[in-house]
Parts: structure tokens; C-alpha cells; sequence
């Protein structure tokens, strides 16, 4: 059996039904489970963001192989024991460690090489951490990544990221939505898998419309819970260059903002390398259990330019225009053009 470890928003979670999709191609002979428990465990929202809880199902309808029913009466019991251990005093990725170690330990469903995570960082780890937001941070970011980052990311396979056949616990979101990693091999059954609903509202159907009748470019930017993530983006330019490749390349433009801080866009627009004089209308209305909707609109964009979110990201992924350019940072997600 292989596990896909599944948490937090819902770009996370399709990132980990990538996985989920991309093993079960990978290893047709070995059943393939996602395992939730997280979203089941209570008051888990008082320490990290699980936003709108589990929408795979609720958003696109999408039936999986559970973790929780293989465990039947015992699955109380490891919904109590990843309470007890507060793995959030630790860091909120400790939790894939805690739950790795409870299935293995309790021998609950015959896993035999779970993959050890740790949350300790290295001491180059931790000085990325600190530094990934200052001027000598980005610098040297850019001088890995001309060094290596393009040669390396070239390299991979499809599926190649899944490799070790021994491995039976996986919890690395990002892995599956690198630059090359393979995930144009399943594209078709993403697509199929990733299907929205019928668009609702007066306001949604009406900016639709709009968006398919012009040259539509989303700007997503996530700014206030994933500013320490994406505070490069604002302050060494990301923005401003990205936006700067779509006016040379796209006539007439007209800039779609999906943001979590409108507020601040607009007063902020030279930062976006936007002004005044730019067509721009801001998306601004869904929340909560709406929040998906966001994601719907910004694929149906001509163009995309997302943050380092998975939420942008699939959004670009999903745009079905054969012509798209979509940006994002460098070297971090599996898009047509970096910066």
C-alpha cells in the first residue's frame, strides 16, 4: 500500500490527488490510499489553517481510496493519539511525522518502509529561512538557481519523482508540481478530475463573460497569510516583470486581480507594475465555501501570474487556452515562463 498524506486548503489538496493519481499510474499492482485524518482531528483550525476542511469531494465530486476505511475501530483511537502528541508545538509539518510514526508503530495497516520526516531543518535550511525575504536571500536564490536550478530541473521524468519503489508514506506536496516533474503526463486525467461546477451568481457569471471576451490576464496575489512565502514577489520586482512580459506580448490586456488584499493592491499598483491607465477589474466577492470560485475564474484567463501558491498555481495549470503564458516565480512551479 502507498499513502498520500493530505492537508491544509484546497491547492494543497489537489496537489496531493495529483499524487494520489499519479502512483496509482505509477504502481497499477499496489492499492493507493489519501489519508485525511487531519481534517477529522477537532479544534485543528485553532492551530493551523485548514480553511474550508476536505473540498476534494465537495468541489469536484471526487471519490477516493481513504486511509480511515481501512482502520475501522481503530480509527478513534489515531484521531486521538495525533491530538495528544500537539504536534503543532513542534512546527505544523510535524504532523506528517506524527502520523507516519502512529500507523507504522501500531503496525494499524502493514506498513513496512514508512519514510522517516523529520522537522528539524539544517543549519543552511534555517539561514534560507531567516534570510529568503532579504536582499542577500534573493541573490543567492538567483545564484543557485543559474547555477543548477535550470540544468536540474530539466532532468526529471515523469514519474521519476516517484522512484523508490519502497516508499510507502508521501507527504511532499510541491514534489508533484516542480518544473518537469511529470505531471503533463496525467494532465488529461487532472483535467477530468479537476471539473467545476456549473458557475453561480450574478456577479460570477457576469465577470465570466468579460474574462472570455478579452484578453484576459489573472494577477493572483496572495499576500497576507503566505506573505513570509511570497515576500519576494513584492519586493525585488517579480510582479513588474511579469506583468511587463504580458504587455509585450499580449495587445490590450485587460488585468484580472483575485486577491486576499484588494485593498492594498489598489494603492499599491506600481509594485504590480500596473497604473491607472491598465484595464483592471478586481474579483473580489467570494469567500468561505465560495472561495474555489476564485480558482474557476482565474482559469478561464487567457494568461495567468501567480505567487507561490498552489491555489495560483492550479489555476494557471487548468487554463485550457493553447496559447497561455503563466508566470510564477523561478523555479517554482511547472508554468510557461519564470521570473
Amino acid at each position: 500500500m502507498k499513502i498520500v498524506h493530505c492537508e491544509c486548503g484546497l491547492g494543497n489538496q489537489m496537489c496531493y490527488y495529483a499524487q494520489y493519481l499519479a502512483l496509482q499510474k505509477k504502481y497499477p499492482q499496489e492499492k493507493v490510499c489519501l489519508e485525511t485524518f487531519l481534517f477529522d482531528v477537532p479544534g485543528i483550525e485553532k492551530h493551523m489553517k485548514m480553511w474550508n476542511g476536505y473540498e476534494l469531494e465537495k468541489v469536484f465530486g471526487i471519490k477516493v481510496n481513504d486511509v480511515k476505511d481501512e482502520l475501522e475501530e481503530e480509527y478513534s483511537s489515531v484521531i486521538n493519539k495525533i491530538l495528544a502528541s500537539k504536534f503543532w508545538e513542534i512546527g505544523w509539518a510535524a504532523s506528517q511525522n506524527i502520523i507516519s510514526e502512529i500507523l507504522y508503530n501500531n503496525n494499524l495497516i502493514g506498513l513496512d518502509n514508512v519514510r522517516n520526516v523529520t522537522c528539524r531543518r539544517s543549519k543552511l535550511k534555517e539561514f534560507y529561512v531567516e534570510h529568503r525575504n532579504t536582499a542577500w536571500g534573493y541573490l543567492l536564490r538567483n545564484i543557485a538557481w543559474n547555477i543548477s536550478g535550470k540544468n536540474n530541473m530539466n532532468s526529471y521524468t515523469a514519474y521519476e519523482v516517484f522512484s523508490n519503489e519502497k516508499q510507502e508514506f508521501f507527504f511532499d506536496l510541491f514534489e508533484i508540481i516542480r518544473p518537469n516533474s511529470g505531471i503533463q503526463s496525467i494532465r488529461k486525467e487532472l483535467l477530468e478530475a479537476f471539473s467545476f461546477p456549473k458557475l453561480c451568481g450574478e456577479k460570477n457569471i457576469s465577470v465570466a463573460s468579460e474574462i472570455q471576451n478579452s484578453n484576459s490576464v489573472s494577477i493572483h496575489v496572495r499576500k497576507s497569510d503566505c506573505y513570509k512565502y511570497n515576500a519576494d514577489c513584492f519586493k525585488f520586482g517579480y510582479f513588474k516583470r511579469s506583468v511587463g512580459y504580458i504587455k509585450q506580448n499580449v495587445a490590450n490586456a485587460h488585468f484580472y486581480i483575485f486577491s486576499d488584499d484588494s485593498e492594498w493592491v489598489l494603492h499599491n499598483l506600481k509594485t504590480l507594475g500596473l497604473d491607472k491607465k491598465d484595464e483592471i477589474t478586481f474579483v473580489n466577492w467570494n469567500s468561505g465555501k465560495d472561495s474555489y470560485i476564485d480558482m474557476q475564474l482565474m482559469s478561464m484567463c487567457k494568461h495567468n501570474i501567480s505567487t507561490n501558491s498552489t491555489f495560483g498555481f492550479w489555476a494557471s495549470f487548468l487554463n485550457k487556452n493553447p496559447n497561455k503564458i503563466t508566470c510564477a516565480p523561478k523555479g517554482s512551479f511547472d508554468v510557461t515562463n519564470w521570473f
